[in-house]
């Protein structure tokens, strides 16, 4: 993967809110889903770091896989058991898109996209959340556009 380092959280601001336990709690589809709009949102995502590198998993097949989630909550919450002792760290999406996910792609580890306390979370190859991440980025740049030549009364060109 690319050296790029990770911007470590102050614990105080890793409380989980009542309304994030809802979130975790969503099927796995619908918490997919909610990461893309979050993460292509904020245009950052976050793993699990230690002194010793990125949290990985393996899941039942074998995969290799670097679980992401859309908020440092989210990750906070599953830093247990053979997690204790890492912290959120941000990954801003543009590396994630232009470094993490081709190295990992070529390496053949996958994404295990906003996986709950349970470690279940929706594991994907690198290229694929590639494409579905930017293309969500899209969209909202898309909305973006659109809504300031609505504020602007300009049309959005030929119909």
């Amino acid at each position: 993967m690319a050296a790029v380092s990770g911007r470590v959280m102050p614990e105080s601001f890793l409380a989980l809110p009542p309304q994030c336990q809802a979130v975790l709690a969503l099927p796995e589809d619908e918490r997919y889903l909610y990461f893309l709009r979050e993460a292509a949102g904020s245009e950052r995502l976050w793993g699990l770091l230690d002194p010793r590198g990125w949290v990985t998993l393996t899941d039942p097949q074998g995969h290799a896989g670097l679980p992401v989630w859309p908020h440092p909550v989210y990750a906070s919450a599953c830093a247990s058991g053979d997690w204790d002792g890492y912290v959120p760290a941000c990954i801003e999406v543009s590396a994630f898109l232009d470094q993490w996910l081709p190295d990992m792609a070529e390496l053949g580890v996958r994404v295990d996209v906003f996986p709950n306390s349970g470690r279940r979370g929706r594991m994907v190859p690198a290229l694929q959340l590639e494409l579905q991440l930017r293309e969500q980025m899209a969209l909202i740049e898309n909305g973006f556009i659109n809504a300031r030549r609505a504020a602007a009364g300009t049309s959005k060109g030929p119909t």
